[in-house]
Formats: C-alpha cells, structure tokens, sequence
C-alpha cells in the first residue's frame, strides 16, 4: 500500500519518464525540450513510418508502445486509445487529502504545458472579460459514499466516470456586469449586491441564450458543463465532501451559516450573494464559489422523484465516459446557494428545477471546449 505521507515512486517514475520520452521525439522533430511535461492523453499512432506534419500528429505518437510506463502508474487509466490521471483507482484512494490536491493541482499545470496552453486564459466579448480554467481529462469518483453524512439516495452509487477531453470552466460564476453587457439588462434580486456579484434570476433557457450569443461572437463553443464535468471540475481531484475538505465555514464559503455540517460550528448567515471569489474558496484547480453563493444550471436533463425527493438520470452508470442525460423535463443544478445548508452545498448533492425557473439564489458558469468546433 502507497504511503498516503510520500508521492508514491510509481507517479515519479511516470512523469520523469513521459518527460523524456516526449521530450526526446520533441527533439527529433526540431522541437524544444522545455516546451513539453507530462503529456497524457496522447493518442497512439498506428502507423509509425507516416511523416508527421502538424504539432498535433507528433503528439499522437506511438507512446503507448511503451506500455510499461503506463503498468508503473496505478494511477495511470487508459480509456479508448487515451491515457489520463485515474482519481477513482485504489492508488488515488490511499493517498490523504492534501495530496489529492497537490497531485490535481500538478496535473493541470503539467497538462496544460504538454499542450502549450495556459492554465488560465481570458476572452472579451463587448467590453467584458471571462475568465476561464483549462480543466484536464480523468477518471474520477462521481457521487457520495455511503459513510459521507447528509447523503441523498441519488447520490448512489458512487461511480467511476471519464472525462475523456480536456475543457476551459469559468474561474467565477458569471457576474451582474457580465450578463448586463452581453444581454442588455440585469435580472439579478439582488441588484444591490454589485457588478461582481453572480448573475441570478436567470432561467435555463437564458443561459441558452447567453451561451449563444457569446459563441456567435467569438466563434467557439460555448455551453453549459454537463453534470459530470462540474462536479468533476467542483471536485478537483478530492474525495471528501467538499473540495475545501471534511467541512466548510461561513468564511470560506457564502452558505446559511445557521446550519453547520457536522462536526461544524455556526456561523454567519449573509442571506444576500457576495462578490465572485472575494471569499478564499478556490479548488485545487483554482475555481471559486463551486460551493455556496448561487446555485449552477448544468447542461442535463432529469426527472424528479417526488416520493423520494431524489433526481432521476439514466447516466448514473459506472465506467460510463462524458455522460450527458438529454430525458426529462427538468434540468441539474448544483453547488448549493447562499441560502442552503452547508449539507446541501457538498461535491455530491444534486438538485434540480424546471427549465424556466427564475431563482434569486441561481446561476451560471460558462463550459467552453478545448480546440474543437463540435457541439458541446
């Protein structure tokens, strides 16, 4: 069993020997040795005597062949041709939390040098800058455990999940001042709460339209995140209930205070959204707010159980890869509020609203693919 204390030897040996791998076929093509770390999700080229061209097609050289390489890592996961940081295997298990996020945290600055691509990027649109969080592909454990306190049944099973393709995730909910720019008004309840304060009052459907207008004038894609890229990008690698740890406090994180997690104490209760990121909140892969504040429309549909109280989909499904459920009236909204309980604010909880619904405690945060014209 891996020392939960000490990076295990196998994830050394792994990111020492794909740096040098790649490197050295860098250099053969001409290239930089410094340019690239820890490439790994490269797809493997079957005929290894066509001459490569692009910088794309060099990267999908044949290191598979290497096969070894990948046996060393237990917390390597190969998945249709491509390999990826697995965060739901046994290795990933046995290591603390602290790890989890240091791990992440390398993972996604190693990831976005192997593409040459900043961890972070901004776009703007007239006269308003996003910015974005470039999230790396993996396997991760989606769900609660059946020790985790204040579970719902729909948070069962917990499941292994792929995100096979990487993707950039607003570093902050979007804003008042955001919306009011690209759409011409601000719905927002709590106006007075400022600029930078998340957007609110906002339906499904007019994020539809956000994401539209924001795609036609910048020319990508850009959407809603599918339930399993939030909670993927909310969990950043971590296993505990909340990215932030066991527990969350009022001055971490904008949530009714009068009701702690267990274990917690109480503590303020705002009643109002506060600015994005002015609490000290970031994962290991710097979003903030992915707790608390308002509540996030994904982009997948759901029924709602109401004899139960639980969210119904038909993605729920271990092993599955990129799942999106596309049945259902209603649609997934997660991360809890400035008004629900610390409970209601975990990794895991799910939640769900008519499409049309316009909340004073919900909004939005922007899903935008890594070099690709496809739909989201």
């Amino acid at each position: 069993m891996a020392n939960p204390q000490q990076r295990p030897r196998d994830f050394e040996e792994i990111l020492e020997r794909l740096e040098k791998i790649m490197a050295k076929e860098r250099i053969g093509d001409g290239g930089d040795e410094e340019s690239l770390s820890f490439p790994v999700i490269f797809q493997s080229q079957k005929n290894k005597e066509k001459k490569e061209h692009s910088e794309e097609e060099r990267k999908r050289k044949d290191w598979l062949s290497h096969c070894a390489i990948a046996k060393l890592g237990r917390m390597v996961y190969e998945y249709d041709g491509m390999v990826m940081l697995d965060m739901a295997g046994n290795a990933w298990k046995e290591l603390d939390y602290a790890k989890h996020v240091e791990y992440a945290r390398e993972y996604q600055i190693a990831y976005a040098k192997s593409l040459r691509l900043p961890v972070e990027r901004d776009f703007t649109i007239k006269g308003t800058t996003f910015r974005l969080v470039l999230i790396p592909p993996g396997r991760f454990l989606m769900g609660s455990p059946e020790s985790e306190l204040e579970r719902y049944k729909d948070e069962s099973p917990q499941h292994r999940v792929i995100i096979s393709k990487p993707f950039w995730l607003g570093k902050y909910e979007v804003t008042q001042a955001q919306w009011k720019a690209v759409m011409g008004e601000n719905p927002s309840y709590f106006e007075s709460a400022g600029k930078k304060a998340p957007v609110e009052k906002v339906s499904w459907h007019d994020c539809q339209d956000l994401c539209q207008k924001l795609s036609n004038a910048s020319g990508e894609k850009i959407c809603l995140p599918t339930e399993a890229q939030w909670e993927y990008a909310c969990r950043a690698g971590t296993l505990t209930p909340f990215n932030l740890g066991d527990n969350i406090t009022p001055e971490q994180v904008n949530y009714n205070g009068n009701y702690p997690y267990p274990g917690g104490k109480r503590g303020k209760y705002r009643e109002t959204t506060v600015a994005v990121g002015s609490l000290p909140n970031a994962n290991a892969w710097g979003l903030y707010d992915m707790h608390g504040n308002v509540w996030e429309w994904c982009a997948d549909s759901c029924t709602w159980d109401r004899n139960k109280w639980i969210v119904r989909t038909d993605t729920y499904i271990d092993g599955i890869g990129d799942p999106l459920c596309e049945n259902g009236p209603r649609r997934i909204v997660r991360g809890g509020s400035c008004f629900y309980i610390a409970g209601l604010c975990r990794c895991a909880f799910r939640d769900s609203k008519p499409p049309s619904t316009h909340d004073d405690y919900g909004g939005m945060r922007l899903c935008i693919k890594v070099n690709s014209n496809s739909p989201c």
